[in-house]
């Protein structure tokens, strides 16, 4: 399935009430959101009072909206919320909702054969430090974070100028916004392989979003403000307030974009 395009509870009442017309609830009515994605393979779980559409029929004890083999295209069924018209699988357990482009992943749900990702520890440790500072939405990233990735450019000869002083090796990010007394607040978390060496870390990860800069030379202070770093086990969790008219870069698209404060020049 393509990546459905919403985040839940973002979407203007329009666009809630045209999903709603075809999947069967809005985004209002789903008060939690868990998704995986690995190219274009999405599995996403939902928690709330939520009833499918008319539109989804059983398949063979799995429901599917639409017509057609997984990730299969379809013109005639293209909708905005099924850009290419491919088919999208359901499943309930346990009183949540699983959607999918696949039928073996939604069967494996229905089945109940499928690793929880609380049971892998950088997912358990980086969900209770996004939860500390009550987290609305986050991204957990998971890759090579190292300076010397293959898949990325080799940063140290395009951009020999850039310092990239984070020295200890860490292999998940988890992006998001948190929304203390009503404001938001994006919130980045490094999950490094022990205690040690997030609390070794926590200050230089501090002075690179107070001092430091992107590698077109953006300082982040003119982006962000009231940066502060705690440390939780082997998580550092940042905390800052993007600065109102600012050119303000997502903590996301800095990941995307290998900026300094998402890279590792560790081993």
């Amino acid at each position: 399935m393509n990546r459905l395009g919403f985040p839940f509870g973002t979407g203007s009442i329009g666009e809630s009430q045209q999903f709603a017309s075809e999947f069967g609830f809005g985004f209002g009515e789903s008060d939690a959101l868990a998704e995986i994605s690995q190219r274009l393979a999405v599995f996403t779980v939902l928690s709330g009072n939520l009833e499918l559409g008319a539109g989804f029929v059983d398949d063979g004890g799995r429901m599917t909206l639409g017509t057609g083999e997984d990730y299969e295209r379809s013109v005639e069924e293209v909708s905005k919320w099924r850009p290419y018209g491919q088919p999208v699988r359901a499943g309930v357990r346990d009183g949540l909702l699983a959607l999918s482009g696949s039928s073996l992943a939604v069967d494996s749900w229905n089945a109940g054969d499928f690793e929880r990702l609380g049971d892998d520890e950088r997912f358990s440790a980086v969900g209770a430090a996004l939860d500390s500072v009550d987290t609305v939405s986050a991204r957990i990233l998971l890759d090579d974070f190292s300076i010397s990735n293959p898949l990325w450019p080799r940063l140290q000869e395009v951009r020999p100028e850039v310092d990239y002083p984070i020295t200890e090796s860490f292999d998940a990010i988890a992006v998001g916004t948190a929304a203390p007394g009503g404001e938001p607040v994006s919130v980045v978390a490094y999950v490094f392989k022990e205690s040690a060496a997030a609390d070794t870390m926590a200050p230089v990860v501090r002075d690179l979003w107070r001092n430091g800069a992107t590698a077109n030379g953006d300082p982040y202070r003119t982006m962000y403000d009231d940066v502060n770093v705690e440390t939780i086990g082997p998580v550092v969790l940042l905390s800052a307030t993007p600065i109102n008219g600012a050119s303000t870069l997502d903590p996301l698209a800095l990941v995307y974009r290998t900026e300094n404060v998402a890279i590792h020049s560790g081993s």
